[in-house]
């Protein structure tokens, strides 16, 4: 089958729409080429959903042609496209045999800028994208299926999550996009490079916030069709898979849901930490642990109990490390995954993050009901597809999925909290397969899930915090190109919103009464010293207003209030939350850190504070919301404002300021590789007893082969890294005999760099084996921090002294690479 692209594809898709071209013959490469060809040769789909996508394809080879010049095509006849439909679609045929795409100017747009379904279906190249526009990658991120880091974030991202220590907790802040699974599918293969050991031995486990996103990467690190990863759904066949591959390979990774984490996998999960064979705990979408988890999923937080627990029963040397992942992370959220994940250390933060440059900002004025409805409508018969369309509510998911398809859509689907598991997945699998075109959502869809086409996200509602609003919005352009950002309120948006905000911090005096309910009631009980293992569905009080608040609701806020003891210090959750077989209820083991828990005045001095604040953070979250349904402050100033200017690139957001002058967009700011929070640990006997004054330099036969040479070349890189060597620096191209031997450290977490200085290499800090080719550059015996072996060819030449050796007047230490392996015992 023929793939074709660019001109070639729109003249073989106008060829197909009037029955001169089968649709079976080729394909094409740009994405929304493709999806007009397979919705052709779809018999679902309706005459509407078709007109969509040919205007969406129009308004693509109009933004590609040099004059700009609007792309016609003659009227199908393959599948017939009604009059009523291409009027709606704003498709038009002036000569009556052409159709072309008519501008679509709505109400709401300023005279001076661009339509937005142009922009969106242009998809401009806003970012990276490419391969080849990544920084080179180290050896072990090859063989996971990348030929090239995505960004410099993300490798640093990568580095300092391998150089993470035991015990250690590190939060990741990474723009949508670039890759976070990277983290953890590259710890599943060599470990980590804070230990003396390394490799895929071990489990890995990485939490995800729904089932969706477990299934998807799963298919995404699977190593062969049949491999099980996910401990997801009520298979329970795919369970016990999971957990007898625990019990018996003790090895490799699995994603689980927090409550499966807290519930059927916490035991396995104990037995693999006190065998020291639990590598890391991996949160995904970590900002959801304050956002849901303390709300409608108190698990979210109950994995900090979970946490220590695995902690506690770990040998030392081999506990295991934290790391939270997340494309948002606000200081509010920090603040909770500091006082929930980071003891006995400090949390440390890895932040590459960055203004997406794909969305196009257009916002609506805010009315009433039946205007934004006919503005909502109207996106839908123009915005490029895939399409989300966002709500707050499930009735109202219900409510716009039955308009859409009243409308003549059949490519559409509703995904939202209510739908049933088998509906979801069979949504989901449909959207990542191109059978949909749009998909009427509640916050939870397309969380995690990298499908990188979407070019339109529309919110029919207000979201309660501007970060809800941007991770939305954030579920677009993944792909590196424009799309389009919608925003369509009304005044009874605005309410819910504020309610939705408001309803998140409790007072003081109703979190004593709650906490007192939950530490006095009679299923709680004392467990020794400071531990409390107290019951979490409990009624706040004895009150005939409160003696049957004993639902799920009544659940979530109590959990809210244990998380809210926690940051203000007076308790610490350490674990246990499953109930026994014959034991009702929810339980959480806490430690009381402070005396008079129970004390109003205890309350008021260090709970309020803390309340307060989040009461703040929340209503200040929400205010930047509100100011950007205004429309007079640009988006990135606003994220700078939510996420902090120290920890965000910010760039042009393409607002409505930015397109009506262009001298008020920023510009796009250069890349910038963020330094890792962890060194690399300290040289190890016996390799640093041959290290002097921070330096050793070996030699060795630059004209060297064969099997024997390469196997003892692979040695000795192995061997320095044994010792504690994680930087591997190769200003120039490598002898051979290297080259054929850095294949070998594949499955280590080795970090490499050809640049020709230390200062520019980008490296974390730590000791380095710089590998020296013939006509390359070095100089010895200079003072520096960190220790180096140098790996140097035989009668190098000095630089400065022309036909003398450079090792001729080197004082420091000098083996031969045969002598280095044999004082390292290989």
């Amino acid at each position: 089958m023929t793939v074709v692209s660019d001109g070639p594809a729109f003249a073989a898709l106008r060829a197909a729409l009037v029955g001169e071209r089968g649709l079976d013959d080729f394909t094409v490469a740009d994405p929304a080429g493709e999806r007009l060809r397979q919705a052709l040769a779809d018999p679902s789909a309706s005459a509407l959903d078709l007109a969509v996508l040919l205007r969406q394809l129009l308004l693509l080879e109009t933004s590609r042609s040099p004059l700009e010049r609007p792309a016609r095509c003659r009227r199908p006849t393959v599948r017939i496209l009604d009059p009523a439909s291409l009027r709606a679609a704003g498709l038009e045929s002036p000569d009556g045999s052409h159709l072309w795409a008519a501008p679509w100017r709505p109400p709401w747009l300023a005279d001076p800028e661009p339509e937005p379904d142009a922009v969106a279906a242009a998809a401009a190249r806003r970012r990276f994208g490419a391969a080849d526009q990544g920084p080179s990658p180290d050896p072990f991120v090859r063989p996971l299926g990348y030929a090239r880091y995505r960004s410099v974030g993300q490798r640093a991202a990568v580095r300092a999550a391998l150089l993470t220590p035991a015990g250690g907790a590190l939060a990741i802040d990474l723009p949508t996009g670039e890759g976070k699974s990277l983290v953890f599918r590259a710890i599943d293969r060599v470990g980590f490079a804070s230990g003396r050991t390394s490799g895929g031995e071990g489990v890995t486990l990485v939490v995800v916030p729904t089932v969706a996103l477990g299934y998807d990467h799963e298919n995404a690190c699977r190593r062969d069709p049949d491999e099980i990863l996910a401990y997801v759904g009520q298979d329970a066949a795919r369970r016990a898979a999971i957990r007898e591959r625990l019990t018996v390979l003790k090895s490799g990774l699995v994603f689980a849901a927090p409550e499966a984490a807290c519930g059927s996998l916490r035991s396995d999960l104990v037995d693999l930490a006190q065998a020291g064979r639990l590598k890391a705990l991996v949160l995904d979408e970590a900002h959801l642990v304050d956002a849901w988890g303390t709300g409608f999923r108190p698990e979210f937080q109950s994995l900090s109990g979970l946490r220590h627990e695995l902690m506690a029963a770990a040998p030392p040397d081999l506990a295991l490390r934290t790391i939270l992942l997340s494309a948002t992370l606000t200081p509010e959220t920090l603040d909770t995954l500091e006082t929930l994940f980071a003891a006995p250390d400090r949390l440390r933060l890895l932040s590459a993050a960055q203004t997406r440059p794909e969305p196009a900002y257009y916002v609506a004025p805010v009315a009433d009901e039946p205007t934004r409805e006919a503005t909502v409508e109207a996106a839908l018969l123009h915005a490029p597809r895939p399409a989300v369309l966002y709500v707050t509510k499930v009735a109202d998911a219900v409510r716009w999925a039955a308009r859409i398809r009243e409308m003549g859509f059949r490519r559409c689907a509703a995904f939202h909290g209510k739908s049933p598991d088998a509906e979801r997945e069979k949504t989901l699998a449909a959207w990542r397969g191109g059978e949909l075109d749009l998909v009427v959502a509640t916050s939870a869809f397309g969380l995690g899930i990298d499908y990188p086409h979407v070019r339109s996200v529309i919110h029919a509602c207000v979201p309660e915090t501007f970060d809800r609003f941007y991770q939305e919005v954030g579920r677009g352009g993944r792909d590196g190109g424009a799309c389009l950002s919608l925003i369509a309120p009304t005044v009874a948006d605005v309410r819910v919103a504020r309610g939705l905000n408001r309803e998140r911090v409790i007072t003081v005096v109703r979190g004593l009464q709650r906490w007192s309910a939950m530490f006095h009631h009679p299923d709680s009980r004392h467990l020794g010293g400071q531990r409390v293992r107290v019951r979490l569905d409990v009624a706040p009080g004895p009150d005939e207003a409160d003696i049957d608040l004993v639902g799920e609701r009544s659940l979530q806020w109590n959990a809210r209030i244990l998380t809210l003891m926690s940051r203000a210090g007076l308790v610490r959750l350490v674990g246990d939350v499953a109930s026994g077989p014959d034991e009702p209820g929810v339980y959480e083991t806490i430690e009381v850190l402070e005396p008079g828990h129970l004390k109003a005045e205890i309350w008021t001095r260090f709970v309020e504070p803390v309340r307060a604040a989040i009461a703040a953070a929340r209503t200040r979250n929400l205010n930047l919301m509100l100011q950007h349904l205004r429309g007079n402050i640009c988006p990135s100033a606003l994220l700078e404002s939510l996420y902090g200017a120290d920890r965000l690139l910010a760039g042009c957001s393409s607002c409505r300021l930015c397109r009506v002058d262009p001298h008020a967009a920023r510009p796009d700011p250069l890349r910038r590789e963020p330094a890792s929070p962890w060194d690399a640990p300290p040289c190890w006997p016996p390799l640093a007893d041959l290290i002097e004054d921070g330096e050793l330099v070996v030699t060795y036969a630059p004209g060297a082969s064969g099997g024997y040479s390469l196997r003892r070349a692979a040695s000795a890189l192995a061997e320095i890294w044994g010792g504690g060597v994680r930087m591997l620096r190769m200003p120039g191209e490598p002898q051979p005999l290297f080259s054929r031997a850095l294949e070998a450290l594949e499955t280590l977490p080795i970090f490499t760099s050809v640049a020709a200085s230390r200062a520019t290499s980008r490296l974390p800090r730590g000791a380095e084996v710089l590998l020296v080719a013939p006509g390359g550059s070095v100089r010895l015996g200079e003072p520096r921090r960190d220790a180096r072996v140098v790996l140097l060819p035989e009668d190098f030449p000095d630089p400065d002294r022309p036909g003398e050796a450079l090792l001729e007047r080197y004082n420091g230490r000098v083996i031969s690479l045969d002598a280095l392996l044999e004082r390292l015992g290989t």
